[in-house]
């Protein structure tokens, strides 16, 4: 028994002595020991497997993390300080903006941030060394997901990191030294689970498929073919010869060459069978299985077959709202959470999209939207958390203006009963012009 699960093992002595109950204890022993099983052997596919049979092996696999990485790496950040009354005042310049754009001195936002993607989608882990000057965040740097491994621990729940790249010492870092973004894994509270390790069965099935290709297209793209020989015109010990002379002869590039029988010899040619050619169609459905791992829509990575630039469109306005912008927002939490109350000025982290492209059709809309909403009485301020315009708070956008005389409407001056109409006055009569 090792260390780790002898500490798991007194502990849950001592929850039972102090009467806990002993299904909390059985449970902390059994959620101690799977996890040392699984950091110790792990699960699944190992990042380097990843990397090799996905990621340099399957064009879907390398387009789909390659189109993902690019799209939640183009966006930039903006720093803003929170008012006392809710409302967000940009701060250009300041420190966590410009850490954001600079992580490192070796690398800027877009590759540091498509990095950070990229370990996501390949592993399911995502690891950043935090390096710290005067108590500060000074610079960020991301660290390969199979040289790191949690440390569990049993009271604290983590105990901190270990970076093992096999060529140096161990590095130990402290919890607060690193921050670890990791999708769910139901069986795993410290690793994450990787979209590669559900995707195995068609990114293999794939693989399989193009080599299939390649060795029929390496054969000219011609079936095989049987040599019918009488039991008369080759002796048994001259099978194999004939065997080697007929691949030396008239396979690879000599495919087309005649060829010369004798003693009754028949060649007969072999036709692809409807199974086959229903094996080279299952190329299709993987491509699209493939692309649904990622959250990319096939008419972005070329998997389409018959795309418009109507679907396109479609397409890449869809895989930022479903699967750029909640990554985006992900992050935004993370670094809000972890990295911005570093600093003392109610500073917080905004990305912002209102320059992509791929928004600027639908900020047009907004903006139409936006005018009907203000004409119906709605603070400008309002309008544009509500619709995501990205445009700053100003002072005088939590009232209402006006549009006939711009003049601002406060509630409070608005009576909420009619004016009363003075004894032995008309009222009708006051509304209708005297003549001269």
């Amino acid at each position: 028994m090792g260390v780790f699960q002898a500490v798991g093992w007194a502990l849950a002595r001592f929850l039972i002595k102090a009467d806990l109950g002993r299904s909390q204890a059985l449970a902390l022993i059994a959620n101690v020991n799977s996890t040392y099983g699984m950091l110790s052997s792990g699960s699944g596919l190992t990042f380097q497997q990843a990397v090799q049979q996905g990621f340099k092996s399957s064009v879907w696999v390398y387009r789909c993390i390659f189109e993902l990485g690019q799209a939640v790496g183009s966006v930039p950040w903006k720093a803003f300080r929170t008012n006392e009354d809710g409302t967000e005042t940009a701060m250009p310049g300041h420190e966590l903006e410009k850490l954001m754009e600079r992580p490192n001195p070796y690398t800027n936002r877009n590759e540091f941030i498509q990095a950070w993607a990229s370990f996501l989608s390949l592993s399911g882990n995502a690891y950043w060394e935090i390096v710290k000057v005067d108590g500060k965040p000074k610079h960020l740097y991301a660290l390969r997901p199979d040289w790191m491994k949690p440390i569990p621990d049993p009271i604290l729940w983590l105990k901190g990191y270990e970076m093992d790249s096999g060529q140096a010492k161990k590095v130990l870092f402290q919890p607060d030294e690193i921050l670890h973004f990791r999708y769910v894994d139901p069986t795993n509270d410290y690793i994450g689970c990787s979209p590669i390790a559900a995707g195995t069965l068609p990114i293999q099935t794939d693989a399989a498929a193009a080599r299939w290709n390649k060795s029929f297209l390496d054969n000219a793209a011609v079936p095989g073919g049987i040599l019918n020989i009488p039991s008369t015109a080759v002796k048994k010990g001259d099978r194999a010869r004939l065997r080697e002379e007929l691949k030396e002869e008239f396979g690879g590039e000599n495919l087309h060459r005649p060829m010369v029988l004798w003693g009754g010899m028949k060649w007969e040619k072999m036709q692809l069978t409807p199974h086959e050619m229903e094996f080279l169609k299952q190329r299709q459905v993987n491509k699209f299985e493939i692309c649904a791992l990622f959250g990319v829509p096939p008419q972005l990575v070329g998997a389409n077959e018959d795309p418009t630039y109507a679907n396109y469109e479609i397409a890449r306005m869809s895989f930022w709202e479903d699967t750029v912008i909640p990554m985006l927002d992900w992050l935004q939490s993370k670094v809000n959470t972890n990295l911005a109350p570093y600093y003392e000025d109610n500073v917080v982290l905004r990305y912002d999209i209102s320059d992509i492209p791929a928004f600027r059709k639908s900020f047009q809309e907004k903006v139409s939207t936006s005018r009907y909403l203000f004409n119906m009485g709605v603070p400008l301020n309002d309008i544009n958390h509500r619709l995501g315009l990205g445009l700053k708070d100003y002072p005088w956008g939590n009232i209402w203006w006006a549009p006939m005389n711009l003049m601002p409407i406060d509630s409070g001056d608005i009576s909420e009963e009619p004016p009363e109409v003075a004894e032995g006055e008309d009222e009708e009569e006051d509304l209708i012009p005297h003549e001269s």
